[in-house]
């Protein structure tokens, strides 16, 4: 088990992994490498960076003990983390992928009903979540959903809340 102590402005956090969860690092860094180097369309590619990120971030809430992944010290442990497994992107994908891991499920089952031509159109994070909600659109707003497949939105978000009257 490797063991990497990171130093940020907010302290000293000790986070160990296996070569399992290197291996898995390994991979998703290879994969974004890949994404970025080459402009791949590959949604496969995506998962493997998805996978890498979810394990880096349940590392680093477990270290910092924060309950959710938001905070200034889990920010700075993360991207100290991110920085040296070449895992840097844009926090707006890097936040669309988490919300679609969250979902993989349910937007496996509606990229099985892309024909190929769609299927290769929607590979990025932000295209896909576009996508998957314009022909999926939640309960929330008063649309039906496909029969089996449930709509999916993050709670507490702006869909959750009555709209003003102007």
């Amino acid at each position: 088990m490797k063991k990497w102590t990171l130093r940020t402005d907010f302290g000293e956090y000790a986070i160990s992994f296996t070569a399992d969860e290197r291996d898995v690092i390994k991979a998703g860094s290879e994969a974004l490498k890949l994404l970025q180097q080459t402009r791949t369309r590959s949604w496969e590619l995506w998962m493997a960076v998805g996978t890498a990120l979810l394990l880096l971030r349940d590392k680093v809430l477990k270290a910092t003990g924060s309950p959710r992944p938001i905070g200034k010290t889990y920010n700075s442990v993360l991207s100290e983390l991110l920085s040296r497994f070449d895992l840097v992107m844009d926090g707006g994908t890097r936040t669309r992928l988490f919300d679609l891991l969250e979902h993989r499920l349910e937007v496996e089952k509606w990229r099985d009903i892309l024909t190929p031509d769609q299927a290769r159109t929607f590979t990025h994070p932000n295209s896909v979540w576009r996508g998957r909600a314009a022909r999926m659109p939640t309960a929330s707003r008063g649309k039906a959903t496909a029969p089996g497949v449930q709509a999916f939105h993050r709670p507490g978000s702006s869909e959750d809340q009555p709209r003003r009257e102007r």
